[in-house]
């Protein structure tokens, strides 16, 4: 694909039905990882584009091309791990924050209703002293 001095009869040919169905899996990898991730990262195009230019005249050119994207994908992958680890970790905090705050509310209801009730014996012994025994 990305070789100069390839042979003709190394690459297949379209009636061999493997480049066509090749071809078909790459265009629906690459839309579900532009639906998958958010923003573009050109660093792997590059990384790409260099590898080709170097192995360009190598004899296992196709595989080493091979194994190049799928150590993108890796790292695509890897990256989306670390999205993901994110997301529960942010998750995890935002559970943990408003468990401290129901606890505080808790905490604010028990001692309003603590405070009624001394003030309600309060007002209660200042009624039995004013009244007439």
């Amino acid at each position: 694909m990305f070789s100069w001095n390839k042979k003709p009869s190394d690459e297949p040919t379209p009636s061999d039905g493997v480049g066509k169905e090749n071809k078909n899996s790459m265009e629906s990898s690459s839309t579900e990882k532009k639906e998958t991730f958010s923003g573009f990262d050109p660093t792997g195009l590059e990384r790409a584009a260099k590898a080709a230019r170097e192995l360009g005249d190598l004899k296992y050119a196709d595989e080493a091309i091979k194994i190049s994207k799928e150590q993108e994908v890796t790292k695509q992958r890897e990256a989306q791990v670390k999205i993901e680890e994110n997301k529960t970790r942010q998750k995890a905090f935002e559970a943990e924050r408003v468990r401290m705050q129901e606890e505080e509310r808790r905490r604010t209801i028990e001692a309003e209703k603590q405070a009624a009730q001394q003030n309600a014996y309060y007002q209660d012994q200042l009624a039995r002293r004013r009244a007439p025994t």
